[in-house]
């Protein structure tokens, strides 16, 4: 089903911006044309302007309530690096390194079913983008040691027609999904351009202080409120938020602020997420 996630971008010039999106969202932009091309910074300013137009509908009609976007509700009101429902996930394109602490997909990857229907979309452009990344072997398979779609290139040799082509892909997938041995199925593919190291974290009190441990150390910083959303989050069951002491104050000194907690105790963590 899925559902929302808090993101962090920081650009190769340094710029962080911050978003709450749907999870997976990031893999569209990492598939999109522009990423493909080389153009990684309309990518990113493509990817963030959904959410922007939803964070301004937010600020602007937060008190009535009344939202232009159905789903401001759900991601405008989120500019936090800080996990949220399903999690947390940063991308660095300075350091070319994902780090995600949630459960839900593979950062910088697409399954084969989702490559599958944008190719067979009745959209123009996702077609086309879809057909030029099997052509240039714009795209690999993820557990196959990053080996090239030669063999989707090949299948399209001699097919003129669009159905054809479809269709050929259609059996192709099919054989992959029948043919790969168990725990090696090939059901990922990920893009052929601007490779990150993929960085995961356990959704648990030490996976939150390693991934906040490792941002810290690249060089990103968090506000009070942040830092009060990781230790409600994951401060282990039975333990209290005391001064100096303890796992919250090992997660604060993580996050590179002094281990006392804020004087009210709580965040402003909006209502309805964990």
């Amino acid at each position: 089903m899925g559902g929302t996630v808090a993101e962090t971008i920081r650009r190769e010039n340094g710029q962080i911006l911050k978003m709450a999106r749907r999870t997976g969202a990031y893999n569209w932009m990492f598939f999109s044309r522009e990423f493909l091309e080389g153009d990684e910074e309309k990518a990113i300013a493509e990817h963030h302007r959904g959410f922007e137009e939803m964070r301004q509908d937010w600020l602007k009609n937060q008190e009535s309530g009344k939202f232009e976007f159905g789903m401001t509700d759900a991601y405008g009101w989120c500019e936090h690096t800080a996990p949220i429902d399903y999690g947390l996930v940063v991308i660095d394109f300075q350091a070319r390194k994902i780090h995600s602490m949630q459960g839900y997909d593979t950062p910088f990857s697409m399954s084969i079913w989702d490559f599958g229907a944008m190719f067979e979309s009745e959209g123009a452009k996702e077609a086309a983008l879809a057909e030029k990344m099997i052509r240039e072997d714009w795209a690999f398979f993820a557990n196959r040691s990053l080996e090239p779609l030669g063999s989707l290139s090949e299948a399209f040799a001699g097919a003129a027609s669009r159905e054809l082509r479809i269709e050929r892909m259609e059996e192709l997938l099919k054989g992959f999904r029948t043919e790969a041995a168990p725990g090696k199925r090939i059901d990922r593919i990920v893009p052929a351009k601007g490779g990150f190291e993929l960085l995961r974290y356990e959704e648990t009190p030490k996976g939150a202080l390693s991934m906040a441990k490792a941002l810290s150390a690249e060089g990103f910083s968090f506000r009070e409120d942040e830092i009060q959303m990781w230790v409600e989050r994951y401060l282990p069951e039975g333990e209290e938020i005391a001064p100096g002491a303890g796992w919250g104050a090992q997660m604060r000194r993580a996050l590179g602020e002094s281990p006392e907690p804020a004087a009210s105790g709580k965040s402003n963590l909006r209502k309805g997420n964990p």
